[in-house]
């Protein structure tokens, strides 16, 4: 059968995505991870990419988070300009002696650099800027980082680094619309910073090139495959991309172009070389960032952890792993490389080279920041989520009264028998059962309850002081927005602040389930109630501010009162979203204590029951609000796209 042929004008441009404001740089790529954290920017069509951030930064030592995992992706550091420090536990241990590396303890890299990080099987890693001189511009870092997937079978391989100062350039070779025809001349330039002569070797084919281009000029970008995916990123300039039939020409700094797949490929020959065909504009040079890259197809599941990110193949393996990677304390220099098998272990391998601690019960809780100031943790409406339990029959107990009920540490908290101590309960509590403990130790525990309730009762007061003030300036800076993408803006990010505090009141429970200890929970509990809180002041505060200006005769923005009622859906869901994990921690608590006993027995299967129903209502009630967040996210581009044409 004669294959079939056609010609091509180059590949077209899918779609254009602008990019998404963060609290750091600008958000190009990316998604939330399997439990919904982080910001929502998916393009699942420029596969091998899952990630990219750009800008310019201005301080010396930013990022602040420190030393954070990756592990199951490729991680390049694509460095325009400016020097930047850079730290990863492949190297030179801090306190050991011998050497096992010939890297120095810190790399610092100078651009136009390649920094590229295969994490594999896992490693801690952290790079800060360099900067000496904040006030000098020439001196600040500009730079995209970008993450690229790998397939299942190189997440097995160690993690290694690979460093490239002395990155090739070339002469970009086109046209002049206005010349000779046929005459070909030199009409910009470009470095490759991965891939085509690059010292960085990569699991699977992957081009990344920086190119300026003339004013004027047409330029056709070699893609080296048909088989290729990817996108552009526009920097500068008055540029069409694509197709010339079809050719787009991005409106905004930073906009993602989406490259068209050729998806039959394998039925199809096309005539001449893939590539991408770009013209400039008479009056402006160009500016943009090309990376295309050989399409995996696998899936994957990510979830984040410590400031960083774990890739694995599915959810369950992803959570398992980033598990056993927060419970290490994160000393940054202390670490090795980890590895993904420890995530089948019963105990945590040490990741720890240089003295760090394997044990569970040192594992950090991350503090919430004043400034990451939503409704608290009303634990009492998780026991009436509980109690609404259908009653399970005692006919298989061993107990015929409610003090025994109390000792199984279970039953006096369903159906209609829920205990007169647990519907007390405020913020302090205590989940570790009612079986009476040998009276010796009676008096420590009570004082160390107690000890735990004045904790919280001072977080408490501190942050009604901080929420007070929080309330003030906020009402006058919202008013001085006069943009409605600002108020927008304003809410996605409270619910970024929201799913970290989230993480926060996990990181609690996931201690007390792996040590039995209780004594931070009570504390977390109080920072996240005083987070949610101010959070959710936040989110009431804008919602009140689009329902004054949709009141206002002198208002433009008939979307206003849609983005108010949308909010409003979403607060409610955020909390039945918080009175359910408020009864999900308390229930695997319970579940945790019971598993214990030596015998299984029905309470614990009925914890067990509990537990799955719970999870089932939270992932429902996330689905909802995630359905939420992405009308709001298309409701900022429309915005912005708007008022940048009322500004023309």
């Amino acid at each position: 059968m004669e294959e079939n042929t056609i010609r091509t004008n180059g590949r077209s441009i899918a779609r254009v995505v602008s990019a998404t404001e963060t609290r750091g740089p600008l958000r190009l790529i990316g998604t939330v991870d399997c439990d919904g954290a982080g910001t929502r920017h998916p393009l699942p069509e420029v596969d091998p990419f899952i990630f990219l951030d750009a800008g310019v930064l201005t301080k010396d030592g930013m990022p602040t988070f420190g030393p954070h995992p990756h592990r199951g992706h490729s991680v390049v550091t694509i460095l325009l300009r400016g020097t930047v420090q850079s730290w990863d536990s492949t190297q030179q241990p801090k306190h050991q002696s011998s050497n096992v590396t010939n890297r120095p303890f810190r790399d610092v890299i100078t651009g136009p650099a390649s920094y590229w990080v295969d994490a594999g099987t896992g490693l801690f890693h952290e790079e800060v800027t360099k900067i000496e001189d904040e006030t000098d511009p020439t001196q600040h870092v500009q730079v995209f980082q970008l993450w690229v997937g790998v397939s299942e079978a190189d997440r097995q391989l160690p993690p290694r680094i690979q460093i490239d100062t002395n990155l090739p350039t070339f002469d970009c070779i086109g046209y002049s619309p206005q010349g000779m025809q046929g005459q070909t001349i030199v009409v910009g330039h470009g470095r490759y910073y991965v891939g085509s002569n690059t010292s960085i070797e990569t699991t699977h084919p992957v081009c990344v090139a920086h190119i300026t281009q003339k004013a004027g000029t047409v330029y056709e970008y070699p893609i080296v495959s048909s088989t290729h995916g990817g996108f552009v990123v526009h920097i500068k300039g008055n540029t069409k991309f694509g197709d010339s039939d079809t050719a787009v020409t991005p409106k905004h700094e930073y906009d993602v172009l989406v490259l068209q797949n050729n998806n039959n490929h394998s039925e199809t020959k096309i005539q001449g070389s893939d590539f991408l065909r770009i013209e400039t504009s008479d009056d402006d040079d160009s500016e943009y960032l090309i990376c295309t890259g050989e399409r995996i197809g696998e899936s994957w599941a990510k979830k984040l952890v410590a400031n960083g990110a774990i890739i694995a193949a599915t959810p369950e393996q992803a959570r398992a792993i980033a598990f056993k990677v927060e419970s290490k304390s994160r000393d940054g220099p202390d670490y090795t490389a980890f590895d993904e098998s420890m995530s089948q272990q019963s105990d945590i391998a040490d990741l720890g080279g240089g003295g760090a601690s394997a044990d569970p019960s040192t594992a950090s809780i991350p503090p919430t920041p004043a400034a990451q100031q939503q409704t608290g943790i009303d634990i009492r409406k998780a026991l009436e989520i509980l109690s609404t339990r259908t009653p399970h029959s005692h006919a298989s107990h061993d107990h015929d009264n409610s003090r025994d009920a109390e000792k199984m540490g279970c039953c006096g908290i369903h159906g209609d028998e829920m205990s007169e101590n647990l519907k007390q309960m405020g913020q302090t509590i205590d989940m570790l059962g009612q079986a009476a403990p040998p009276s010796t130790a009676a008096a420590t525990i009570e004082t160390s309850h107690e000890r735990q309730a004045q904790e919280a009762r001072e977080i408490q007061e501190q942050q009604k002081e901080k929420a007070a003030q929080h309330k003030k300036e906020l009402a006058a800076s919202l008013k001085g927005m006069t943009q409605t993408s600002d108020l927008i803006r304003v809410l996605l990010r409270a619910q970024e602040d929201r799913v970290k505090t989230y993480q926060t009141y996990d990181a609690a429970l996931q201690q007390v389930l792996k040590t039995g200890n209780l004594t931070a929970y009570p504390p977390a509990c109080a920072l996240a109630t005083a987070s949610f809180s101010m959070l959710s002041d936040t989110i009431r505060a804008v919602v009140d501010e689009m329902a004054s200006r949709t009141g206002s005769s002198t208002t433009t923005n008939n979307n206003l009162k849609q983005y108010g009622k949308w909010t409003e859906d979403l607060q409610a869901l955020e909390k039945e979203k918080l009175q359910l994990t408020a009864a999900l921690h308390l229930e695997k608590i319970r579940a945790n204590n019971e598993k214990d006993k030596a015998v299984e027995n029905s309470v614990l299967r009925m914890l067990r029951e509990g537990i799955v129903d719970l999870e089932h209502k939270m992932q429902k009630c996330v689905s909802e609000i995630n359905a939420i967040l992405e009308d709001l996210q298309c409701a900022l581009v429309d915005e912005i796209e708007e008022e940048d044409e009322e500004e023309e």
